[in-house]
């Protein structure tokens, strides 16, 4: 026993050095387990995950159960069943795309395409997933001289083109022998229609020097590169740049002025929301759930609301999407390398966030990737969890499916409600508020 409590210490050690260190960036002393989501390698349909939500009244009082959101009339048992809010979509097959982490993803409006990342080695290999299929298919693997392997990079869409910049990239040749002791500077643009990839040209390094760990953004005519991990200066920094494609061209930005106290961070998060660009989270001198706003238009930084921390506490390696209205954060890790699966969602309008679903059934993790669709949905894939093992499964997050609800128990005269049972989310008398995902099951005593 003690020597099983030995190594689970010194594993929890490990893996707090390898994800929570600014700029550490390794890969994990060994090749992590691979670990597969429902359904296998494939495609074709995915039938949803039934969601039900069964009440039951127990004891010798009485009482009724009621809920803003559920019309409730229970006698004994009382349920409500809908469509669920995370259902798994198919696992690519291992020739088609490995199980991999650090990666990026891109929605070209009909299909997600995965690039790159770490699968037990730099990887440049890449796949494209179609969901109204449910399948998977390999894209064309680009030449070293067009653009290495690697992984903590940055992707685009520009509504034709993918296009790749930065990351960490090395192995046993590299000059000091070690594995991903080289961050990169340079991108590619990868054309699907064609198949092809060409190289883009790096950016002069007074603009901006190689990096990794850093966030990039379409505003539909420029990429901006941000943050991210400098081997020159061995940590983050909060410099950035703008790319035209159609010039191939570099200029910088402003970087985030002092008073706003946003310091500089890497495997932090950014969107896009049609005019500005907003970054949260990440890790520097600390693991922050602080963010900002960039605009470009007039070169200017905004500070944001800061999420309550029972809410959307620090954390890292998480993603971050845009669904036209709304920044949606999900996954990553929080303090002490412990990865999570919950999430929420920022609105610029009301300068606010709101808690999203948490899934039943998908494990959480960090260093996935996501994408927003055009049918109003979010897709997971791939990613590495606290245990160092390594996913190629991936979840689709159709907010609408679900549901938070609110249950209050009201004991009848003479009884008294003595608090509820069947999940650890609801304790006491008071309220319960559940997210419902997956069959659940929850008892209302009244004695």
């Amino acid at each position: 026993m003690e020597r099983k409590l030995f190594w689970k210490i010194l594993f929890i050690l490990f893996m707090t050095t390898m994800a929570g260190c600014g700029g550490d960036g390794s890969a994990p002393a060994i090749q992590g387990i691979l670990g597969t989501g429902l359904p296998e390698a494939g495609g074709g349909p995915v039938p949803d995950i039934p969601k039900t939500l069964s009440v039951t009244k127990t004891g010798v009082g009485s009482g009724v159960i009621s809920s803003p959101t559920l019309s409730i009339d229970c006698g004994l048992i009382c349920s409500a069943v809908s469509s669920n809010a995370w259902v798994p979509i198919a696992t690519p097959a291992a020739e088609t795309l490995s199980g991999r982490y650090a990666h990026t993803a891109i929605w070209t409006g009909t299909e997600m395409i995965i690039w790159g990342g770490w699968a037990g080695t730099f990887s440049n290999t890449g796949s494209r997933y179609n969901p109204a299929t449910n399948r998977w298919t390999a894209i064309a693997t680009p030449p070293s001289s067009v653009i290495s392997a690697r992984d903590q990079h940055s992707a685009i869409w520009t509504g034709t083109e993918m296009i790749i910049w930065g990351g960490r990239e090395g192995g046993f040749s590299s000059t000091t022998g070690a594995v991903g002791d080289e961050s990169s500077n340079a991108g590619a643009r990868y054309d699907p229609v064609n198949d092809t990839w060409t190289t883009i040209t790096s950016p002069p390094s007074n603009i901006l020097k190689a990096r990794m760990g850093h966030t990039a953004v379409w505003t539909g005519t420029e990429m901006i590169v941000w943050g991210g991990f400098e081997f020159g200066l061995n940590a983050p920094v909060s410099t950035g740049a703008k790319y035209n494609p159609a010039t191939d061209t570099w200029t910088t930005i402003i970087t985030p002025p002092p008073f706003l106290l946003f310091a500089g961070r890497e495997r932090h998060s950014a969107v896009w929301t049609g005019t500005e660009m907003i970054v949260w989270g990440g890790i520097g001198d600390q693991i922050f759930n602080n963010g900002v706003k960039y605009n470009p238009t007039t070169n200017a930084w905004t500070t944001i609301a800061t999420p309550l921390p029972n809410m959307l506490g620090g954390r890292r390696l998480h993603s971050a999407v845009w669904n036209g209205t709304e920044m949606v954060i999900w996954g990553g890790f929080e303090l002490g390398a412990v990865d999570v699966k919950s999430g929420a969602k920022y609105n610029p309008a009301t300068n606010s966030w709101k808690a999203i679903l948490t899934p039943a059934a998908f494990s959480g993790r960090g260093w996935h990737s996501a994408v927003w669709t055009t049918t109003d949905e979010m897709i997971i894939l791939g990613g590495v969890d606290s245990l160092n093992q390594i996913f190629n499964d991936g979840s689709s997050f159709k907010e609408k499916n679900g549901e938070i609800i609110t249950l209050t128990a009201t004991p009848g005269t003479g009884s008294t409600f003595t608090g509820w049972s069947g999940l650890d989310t609801c304790t006491g008398t008071g309220p319960c508020v559940i997210n419902v995902d997956g069959d659940q099951s929850i008892v209302a005593n009244f004695d």
